[in-house]
C-alpha cells in the first residue's frame, strides 16, 4: 500500500514509495478556518517553483492575521503531505519533490526567530530530547515539534549523531523529562521495542516519559504502548499538552514545572551504558 512522502527526504537514500510517509511529526489533523485548501496548494506549488517564495507566502498569511501555530499545523504540514501525493501521482519526480521538501523545511528554519518571538519569557524547568528513529530521514516534523516545545518554555535537545548509540549517550549524560521518538517507516517498527528498553535503562532520569509519534505510531498505537511507550503523540499542540500532563502526574515529581524530587543512584544503572567520567545531574 502506498503512503505519502515525508516532508523531508535525504537524497542519499534511494526512493522507496512503500516507505514514504507524510512527515514524521506532527500528525496530520483536519484543518479549521485558519488556512484553506487553496492556500495549501499555493504553498506546495511555491516550494517547487522558486526558492524564497514559501517564506514570502507564509509571511503574507501572518500579516493577514493568521496565527503562526495555525500556519504551521494547517498550512505547512498539509503542504508537505500534498507534495507526497503529487509524487505518488507522478506529477513530480523524486528529485523535484526532494527539492520542494527541502525548501519547505528551510523555510521553517528561517522562520524560527519569528515563531519563537512569542515564546514564554522564562524556562519552565522541563526538558525534552526529540529525535527520529535510527535510519529514518524524516526530520521536518521533529524540528517543528521542537519549536512548539521551545515556545512553551521547554529546553529542547536533539541527538547529535544519527543512531541508537548517540541517543543512549544523550539520555545517560543529560537530564530529560520527556523523550520524543518519531517512527516514520515500517522498518523502524522492528527496533522500537529494544530501543525504548535500552533508553529507559540508560536514562539518568528514572521518571523519564517516552512519547512516540509519527505516522507509524498513529497507525500502530497499541503496538507502541505494548513496546514500552508511555503515550502516543498527536499534532504538535496535542503532543505538548500530553507531555505536560504525563510529567506533572508522576508522583515522583513535584507540581507543575517543579524540579523532579527524587534521588538518583547512579550505581544501579546498567554498566554497559556507563560513560567513563560522566556525571548526570539535573540542570
Amino acid at each position: 500500500m502506498k503512503t505519502t512522502l515525508s516532508a523531508h527526504t535525504d537524497m542519499s537514500q534511494s526512493p522507496d514509495r512503500q516507505e514514504a510517509s507524510p512527515g514524521a511529526w506532527p500528525s496530520l489533523q483536519p484543518r479549521t478556518a485558519g488556512v484553506n485548501d487553496a492556500q495549501v496548494h499555493a504553498l506546495a506549488q511555491a516550494c517547487w517553483q522558486e526558492a524564497g517564495q514559501p517564506l514570502l507566502l507564509l509571511q503574507s498569511w501572518a500579516q493577514a492575521g493568521t496565527d503562526w501555530e495555525d500556519i504551521y499545523l494547517q498550512g505547512v504540514v498539509p503542504a508537505a503531505q500534498l507534495l507526497g501525493q503529487w509524487w505518488l501521482a507522478d506529477r513530480m519526480d523524486f528529485v523535484a519533490v526532494s527539492i520542494a521538501s527541502t525548501r519547505l523545511q528551510q523555510t521553517l528554519y528561517d522562520l524560527s526567530p519569528t515563531f519563537l518571538s512569542q515564546a514564554c519569557d522564562a524556562n519552565n524547568g522541563l526538558s525534552a530530547l526529540l529525535f527520529c528513529c535510527p535510519g529514518s530521514q524524516h526530520t521536518m516534523g521533529v524540528f517543528m515539534l521542537g519549536e512548539f516545545f521551545r515556545k512553551s518554555g521547554w529546553q529542547v535537545s536533539g541527538v547529535p549523531f544519527p543512531g541508537a548509540a548517540s541517543a543512549l549517550r544523550s539520555v545517560q549524560s543529560g537530564w530529560f523529562d520527556v523523550l520524543g521518538l518519531s517512527v516514520g517507516t515500517t522498518r523502524c517498527l522492528e527496533t522500537v521495542g529494544s530501543l525504548i528498553r535500552n533508553l529507559r535503562a540508560a536514562s539518568a532520569n528514572p521518571a523519564l516519559k517516552i512519547m512516540v509519534g509519527g505516522p507509524m505510531a498513529a497507525s500502530h498505537r497499541g503496538l507502541m504502548l505494548s513496546l514500552g511507550a508511555d503515550f502516543i503523540g498527536g499534532d504538535a499542540r496535542e503532543s505538548l499538552r500530553l507531555a505536560h500532563q504525563y510529567v506533572k502526574q508522576d508522583p515522583r515529581c513535584q507540581a507543575e514545572y517543579g524540579p523532579c524530587a527524587i534521588t538518583i543512584d547512579t550505581s544501579k544503572r546498567i554498566q554497559e551504558f556507563t560513560l567513563a567520567g560522566s556525571h548526570a545531574a539535573r540542570p
